[in-house]
């Protein structure tokens, strides 16, 4: 019974805890930033036409903001 009490009870918690998954990352227009996870990334997704960018290596990401002025 007590068993069943305590995964309740982290069951409940574990519901309860906010994501902190929607983090701001600020980019400067006047360098590449360069996002660097310690494990592989599976997935990028750019879906904005503010920024451009792209994997580089498995685990890096490049980014930069997109201006009128690159794409000529």
């Amino acid at each position: 019974m007590k068993d069943k009490i305590i995964a309740a009870t982290l069951a409940l918690c574990a519901v309860a805890i906010p994501s902190t998954a929607k983090e701001k990352i600020l980019v400067n227009s006047e360098v590449t930033t360069h996002i660097v996870m310690p494990e592989n990334i599976k997935m990028v997704d750019l879906s904005t036409t503010k920024i451009i960018g792209n994997q580089c290596a498995d685990n890096i990401v490049r980014i930069k903001p997109f201006i009128e002025a690159d794409s000529v």
